[in-house]
């Protein structure tokens, strides 16, 4: 037979371990909105990339480097984002277009810098 003491002990202690665990999830959930709006903001800008290396055989690098810089503003990017290395080469026939920034991860305490590096292909 089960003491009615040692039941309320551990309806206690499942209280604890479902509030400790919801903490744990709100805490997770919190830090990774942060650092899902930087990842969302990092593939938009790869995805521009891609999409302007795949044009490269029709439109000029200032046109690309224009149309990158209006995105790099409309996804509210760093400053130095706009900073892009357009490149064609002969052999192979291809364009590489990157850019470099950082972003600060917000941590208990603290910020860490983190640097990406967004870099697209095509040949043209």
């Amino acid at each position: 037979m089960v003491s009615s003491s040692s039941r309320a002990r551990s309806h206690g202690r499942s209280r604890i371990g479902c509030l400790f665990g919801l903490l744990i999830v709100t805490v997770l959930v919190y830090y990774g909105v942060g650092v899902g709006g930087h990842a969302y903001r990092y593939l938009r800008l790869l995805e521009e990339m891609n999409a302007q290396a795949r044009l490269a055989r029709y439109i000029d690098n200032t046109i690309i480097r224009a149309r990158l810089i209006q995105r790099v503003d409309q996804l509210e990017l760093p400053s130095e984002a706009r900073r892009f290395t357009i490149r064609r080469t002969a052999r192979p026939r291809e364009i590489t277009i990157r850019t470099e920034y950082q972003v600060e991860i917000e941590l208990p305490f603290t910020a860490y810098p983190f640097s990406l590096r967004p870099e697209a292909r095509a040949p043209f």
